[in-house]
Formats: C-alpha cells, structure tokens, sequence
C-alpha cells in the first residue's frame, strides 16, 4: 500500500531523511516512532505531496506519486486520511456541519443521505447522535478528538496518517484513541500509519514498528521484538519511554 525507497529529504542543508526505505502492507497498522523534531511527521507529509522528496520514490496504493502534479496528488489525498494531534474543527460549525463539510464538497450524496452518513459516522466513533446539534466548544477534549476522527473517515480514505494522536491526553482518553484505532481498522479495512513516540499506544495498536533516528530507519520489527530489541538506539528509546511489557 505504501513505499518508500531510497527516500531523503532535506532542510536548509540538514538532512532529516537519509536513504529511507520502507514497505507497509494493505490493512497493516504501522507505527514511525522517535523523538520530538526527528523527521517522523516529514515521512507522512510526502505521502500526499504536502512536501516532495529530495530523492528517491514514494508509491502509494500502486502509484510513484514522486513526480505527481498538485492535481494529480488530490486523487492520493482522497485516499488518505489525516488524524491530526489536535481535533482542528471548525469552531464556528456545529458538529454536523463538521462531518457533512466534506461530503457536501467532494460527493453528490441529497441532504438526507448526508444525514445518515453523519449519523453512522458519529455511531463509529461511540458519539450519540444528538452531538451533531452541538458545537465542538461545548464538548470535552476526548469527545473533540473523536469527532476529528469521524470527520476524517467522512470520504472512507483507504490509509488513514495519524499524526502524534495520543500526545497530551490522558490515560482513560489515550486507551479510547488506541481502540478507535483498532476499531477504524478493523471496520473500514484501512491501512494505517501511526507517528507516535508513545509505547504505551504501539503495544496496544501496532502490527509493526519502526523506529526513526538521524535520518535512518533503525529497526523495522513487531512491538514484541522492538520492546527487547539489543539495537543501542532503540534501547535508548525505550528505556527513555519506560516502556510497558507487551501485550500478550
């Protein structure tokens, strides 16, 4: 669904991908690990053209989108989805207006069948429906996040990019976006990459893990694997994480 090979990006002269390849399966859910400012968020970013490789190819879903137009690229987007750290919902509509934002731009779906789309959207993510008639100010944080997640899966993307999306949150709120997680996956059949330097979340979501240091992918493994790995930098990270046993 996803490759990358020989990809390297840089920024005013300093590299921040050096040589990067990898492969991510159909259906997979695939965690980027490492630190704050390492480069984890760029690798996502050049599956949809929001940035461009220095070198090197990305395929998405079959396709070198390297070389692709910004035209070209909105065919990828609308397979993509993209969970950003904070909800990122428009304050000044309710929460239909949010979810049917997107259907109403990018569908021919009536009224009615937008409606219903926003209903079930809402019933996927364990939100009730009369949320829809209010407005994201008058939600809990938790419940945001949630919303942001139906909206995101509006257009049934294919991958969905979830960026840091248990950064801040607390423990209860933090296990309900690893379920989601797992729940979006299941349900919708999509591919998902996860940036993330939260253990806690690749223990309970991730089918394979990789973890991102000086530009270089350190170790691709499954979360098992990579918790007792021998790898100097991912035992580094690990033990700088205080990382939970695996989950069995």
């Amino acid at each position: 669904m996803i490759e990358f090979r020989d990809v390297w990006k840089s920024f005013g002269g300093h590299p921040v991908l050096q040589g990067i390849d990898l492969r991510i399966e159909p259906g997979e859910r695939f965690f980027i690990l490492g630190q704050t400012g390492v480069g984890k968020t760029v690798l996502i970013r050049l599956l949809v053209g929001l940035l461009r490789a220095d070198r090197g190819q990305v395929w998405v879903d079959g396709e070198k989108v390297t070389a692709f137009s910004e035209a070209q690229f909105m065919s990828v987007r609308r397979k993509c989805g993209m969970v950003f750290q904070f909800p990122t919902l428009f304050d000044s509509l309710t929460v239909f207006e949010n979810l049917a934002f997107a259907l109403r731009r990018h569908t021919d779906l009536s009224e009615e069948e937008i409606a219903a789309q926003v209903r079930e959207n809402l019933a996927l993510v364990h939100l009730p429906g009369d949320v829809a008639e209010r407005m994201p100010q008058e939600l809990s944080y938790g419940m945001q996040k949630r919303v942001g997640l139906a909206r995101t899966i509006a257009l049934r993307p294919r991958i969905l990019l979830y960026d840091e999306p248990t950064t801040g949150l607390d423990p209860f709120t933090a296990e309900q976006i690893n379920r989601l997680m797992l729940e979006m996956a299941e349900k919708l059949s999509v591919t998902s990459v996860v940036v993330s330097h939260d253990l806690i979340s690749m223990v309970r979501v991730a089918d394979r893990v990789t973890l991102l240091a000086d530009g270089r992918l350190v170790e691709v493994s499954r979360p098992e694997q990579f918790l007792h790995s021998a790898n100097p930098l991912v035992r580094q990270f690990v033990e700088g994480r205080a990382a939970p046993e695996a989950a069995p």
